[in-house]
């Protein structure tokens, strides 16, 4: 019986415990194995999860098996076709190693959009907090002007 050829496709957590992989009839979480290695026999990863329909079954399995998704992760697997048979269809049409191009270069993409909306809000933050500060200002002084209004000196025209 043939073996069918398993390709991994992308580290799923920070420390490439998890990984999702491939075949001709499922996407897989696969898991490291803590054990070593048998020479020729064992890849490192065994898989905890296969998925064979839709790219929501995808990221169920990945919430109840506890994967800690990377950012990156996540958009990967958001950019990814919702279903196996699309997937499927667009490998054999670009080829593995493209196909992974052109996701880096959608999350890339939507890496600069996060980051330019980032720098925007951080923008409207810091201007929202100088308004509040100058507010703070104008007011805790006005208040004491009033307090001083009310027939008291002030501190330095008593010295």
């Amino acid at each position: 019986m043939a073996r069918l050829q398993i390709i991994p496709l992308f580290n799923l957590s920070q420390d490439s415990y998890f990984r999702l992989s491939y075949d001709s009839h499922q996407w897989m979480i696969e898991r490291r194995n803590l054990l070593v290695p048998k020479k020729g026999t064992d890849r490192g990863y065994r898989g905890i999860s296969y998925v064979a329909k839709n790219k929501w079954v995808l990221l169920r399995d990945c919430k109840e098996n506890e994967v800690p998704l990377t950012w990156g992760a996540s958009l990967r697997l958001n950019l990814l076709p919702d279903h196996f048979r699309d997937f499927r269809t667009e490998i054999e049409r670009l080829g593995v190693e493209a196909y992974l191009n052109r996701l880096e270069y959608q999350v890339r993409e939507c890496l600069d959009r996060t980051e330019v909306t980032e720098i925007k809000l951080r923008a409207a933050e810091r201007k929202e907090h100088s308004i509040r500060h100058r507010n703070f200002i104008t007011r805790s002084s006005s208040s004491r002007i009033i307090h001083l209004g009310e027939g008291e000196k002030s501190p330095r025209s008593r010295l």
